[in-house]
C-alpha cells in the first residue's frame, strides 16, 4: 500500500493506491485491476481513516465511487487482517451472500 497525504492541509483527502488480496463484492467492479486508489478525509474529526500503515495487510470495506476509486471513511471496517478471527470472516461471507444485511 503507497500512502499520499499532508496532516497539514486537513481539507485534502488521503490517497491510498491498494493492492487486492481478495475482493468479497464487487469484483464486477474491479474485475482483472491488481490495484485501487483508496480516498478517505485526512481528518479523523471528518471521520477519515488515517491510521493505515504501509506493508500490512488489512480486511477494509468501502464504496466504489463513480469514478472509480473506493471511498471509505472510519465508520468502514478496517482491520489489520491479524485482528480478524473467525467470526468475522464468517459475517463476511454471509453478507457477500446476502444472508444478511448490514445494519447502523
Amino acid at each position: 500500500m503507497s500512502i499520499h497525504g499532508d496532516r497539514e492541509k486537513p481539507e485534502e483527502p488521503w490517497t491510498y493506491t491498494i493492492w487486492h488480496v481478495h475482493t468479497w463484492k464487487g469484483y464486477d467492479k474491479v474485475k482483472d485491476n491488481a490495484t485501487s486508489i483508496l480516498t478517505t478525509s485526512s481528518s479523523e474529526s471528518a471521520c477519515g481513516q488515517t491510521g493505515l500503515m504501509k506493508e500490512m495487510d488489512y480486511f477494509l470495506q468501502g464504496k466504489m465511487e463513480d469514478n472509480g476509486e473506493i471511498s471509505i471513511t472510519s465508520c468502514n471496517l478496517a482491520l489489520p487482517c491479524y485482528d480478524v478471527n473467525e467470526d468475522d470472516v464468517n459475517l463476511l461471507r454471509d453478507l457477500r451472500d446476502e444472508k444478511k444485511k448490514c445494519s447502523n
